[in-house]
């Protein structure tokens, strides 16, 4: 299977108004060469801390590798009230306390920095297979998205004050 045969056999649980996760297929992850199509799952369920039912825009899944990589893309609009915000907080924490690491980016991001992404999740997958992913690196990884989102969550207030 190729990445375009993914898109078309995922088309449904990829679907979004501006296409964001469709592009994120082609512009991020099919530019990652440890990775097959197989490897990945759109809208990959868990069940969070509290028994919920929860999904993850993408799982990258390779036992024989040592990959379970979350990755969820998040638009500005995510959080528009602090119930939300601590929402996403408690499911990207629940996330981590299964999977040991969540990388997240914004649409933005995507857009404008494509190749950082996919040297961040190409490294990410590395330190997974040789078992390697430190404590250390995912709280300096988690400390870095807390920071990002609330700079959104500013910028947000800015523009509805």
């Amino acid at each position: 299977m190729n990445w375009e045969q993914w898109i078309a056999e995922n088309r449904k649980q990829i679907e979004h108004v501006v296409e964001y996760e469709e592009n994120f297929v082609r512009s991020i992850l099919a530019k990652i060469p440890e990775i097959s199509p197989e490897d990945v799952t759109a809208q990959f369920h868990f069940t969070d801390s509290n028994g919920g039912n929860r999904y993850i825009d993408f799982m990258i899944v390779n036992e024989v590798k040592g990959y379970r990589l979350p990755i969820e893309l998040d638009g500005y609009w995510k959080v528009t009230n602090y119930h939300d915000f601590n929402d996403m907080l408690e499911r990207q924490n629940d996330l981590v306390q299964i999977y040991g690491v969540l990388l997240r980016y914004t649409n933005n991001k995507m857009n404008q920095q494509p190749d950082k992404i996919v040297r961040e999740i190409r490294k990410t997958l590395e330190l997974q297979g040789k078992n390697q992913l430190s404590q250390e690196m995912l709280e300096k990884q988690e400390q870095q998205r807390v920071a990002e989102y609330q700079q959104e969550l500013n910028q947000l207030k800015d523009e509805l004050i």
